[in-house]
């Protein structure tokens, strides 16, 4: 490939004298889980997103996992979840033994519809977990006002950086989990994740849950389990942390000339939608007509690589009963997995790189 969606060497060559030496500095020590470099992670970001207690986990989707079990999600409860997302913002719901609730998507913006969240809520309704998906922000405001008395866990696996009114995203509702995985906006050399949330007592449990339970070391009240960040990912995610504004501005600088050279060019081809606070962990258009498959193809015979996140809607997938969904069911999140494809938008690339996909792009549509 020219030119690839993510290439982790090149992205992350600038760093590598740097981190061989912050990992050395590990190893002498010896100091390989919950090491001083984890609460010193956890300080920085707790400074960055201004999150009150910042919890360093093994991933993202053992951050969603603890999130639920610490407000005791389990049978006969059930979570509202995207039908638009990655497996694991429902599948923790199940592995609780709660039953998912599949909520449509806008179309456009690909986050939770309201008026569709409106309908889903009841008295059975435990928690919301609300998609920053593909680094745009959820109408925080409408959410937390419809949750009444269930809890919102955002999911911000994928929108580290992201700002709705200035504000962090994963710290307006009652928890938000990140992701550090390795396509991350901020990436370990590994897996990663952290919970934030700005209430106390489930920071407290929390904590023991990301350590089996434990409680004064010797006490296991509550089962938990092995949730813990590595002090090595910690390590590095802290000296990364201090150039992630730079590659933020990087992504945005690609999502902007996207936008001068593709938008209101094609049509049937729609640009993702921006917003003041956003950050681009993705850069997901949409292709109309049954055209995505042709595009993407296109697209690779000119060594562009691309990808699609996400082929297809979390109700249809058979861990969660998906042979039984009726037709019509969340009919937005079903079009977008036949319309939706990533282009690369990472940090590495230069103007040039995106010019020339963009110019692919233009050359399919003119043919």
């Amino acid at each position: 490939m020219k030119i690839k969606l993510i290439d982790k060497p090149a992205e992350e060559y600038r760093f590598a004298d740097e981190i061989k030496s912050i990992i050395g500095a590990v190893i002498d020590r010896g100091n390989y889980i919950l090491g001083p470099e984890v609460s010193n992670f956890e300080i920085a970001v707790q400074s960055y997103l201004d999150a009150k207690y910042p919890i360093g986990v093994s991933s993202g989707t053992d951050g969603l996992l603890m999130a639920l079990m610490a407000i005791g999600v389990g049978p006969g409860d059930e979570v509202i979840v995207p039908d638009f997302s990655f497996i694991a913002t429902a599948n923790v719901v199940s592995r609780l033994g709660a039953t998912p609730v599949f909520c449509d998507i806008s179309r456009g913006y690909l986050t939770m519809d309201i008026r569709c969240l409106q309908d889903l809520i009841t008295e059975k309704t435990k928690a919301i977990i609300p998609v920053h998906l593909f680094g745009y922000p959820c109408d925080m405001d409408a959410i937390m006002e419809m949750a009444g008395d269930a809890y919102v866990i955002e999911d911000a696996c994928q929108a580290f950086g992201t700002k709705l009114n200035d504000v962090s995203v994963g710290t307006i509702g009652d928890m938000g989990v990140f992701s550090f995985f390795p396509t991350k906006n901020l990436s370990g050399m590994g897996d990663g994740g952290m919970v934030v949330t700005g209430d106390g007592n489930i920071a407290d449990k929390l904590f023991r849950l990301r350590k089996h339970g434990v409680e004064s070391g010797i006490l296991y009240p509550t089962i938990g389990g092995n949730f813990r960040l590595d002090t090595l990912q910690a390590a590095i995610l802290s000296h990364k942390l201090n150039f992630l504004g730079e590659q933020l501005s990087v992504r945005q600088r690609n999502a902007d000339i996207y936008e001068k050279e593709l938008g209101h060019w094609l049509d049937g081809v729609h640009l993702p939608i921006s917003h003041k606070g956003r950050t681009w962990n993705q850069y997901t258009i949409t292709v109309m007509g049954g055209k995505r498959d042709e595009l993407q193809g296109h697209l690779k015979e000119k060594g562009i690589e691309t990808k699609i996140y996400y082929p297809y809607s979390l109700s249809v997938q058979d861990c969660f009963g998906g042979e039984i969904m009726p037709v019509g069911f969340n009919p937005n999140a079903v079009e977008a997995s036949t319309e939706v494809l990533s282009l690369p938008i990472a940090p590495h690339l230069s103007s040039e790189d995106i010019q020339y996909v963009s110019s692919a792009i233009k050359d399919w549509g003119r043919a």
